[in-house]
């Protein structure tokens, strides 16, 4: 079944935007079913300089004692970014 299936079923849409909920992320781990199932889609990806990009997720959400995005991150296992890797801007960019 292509990803968005049943969400496409229930309420017929042109675009999806941010597809993850901060835990999981489809628009990762589903890309080549995502190809696969919409292969006349648009996919858009965009391109964030490296340094404004890790000062963003090691940021957010916006407060003083995390966890923060980048210290989520280290925790799963998202594709091609093992749990325990990302502690640094260094191993983040090797992922990114």
């Amino acid at each position: 079944f292509p990803p968005l299936k049943e969400c496409i079923d229930e309420r017929p849409s042109d675009v999806f935007a941010q597809l993850d909920n901060g835990t999981y992320f489809p628009q990762l781990e589903l890309l080549d079913e995502f190809v696969e199932g919409y292969p006349e889609a648009t996919f858009f990806l965009t391109f964030r300089d490296m340094e404004k990009w890790y000062h963003s997720i090691s940021h957010w959400p916006p407060r003083k004692k995390g966890p923060h995005m980048d210290e989520r991150w280290q925790k799963m296992n998202l594709t091609g970014l093992p749990a325990g890797i990302g502690n640094n801007i260094e191993e983040f960019s090797s992922w990114y």
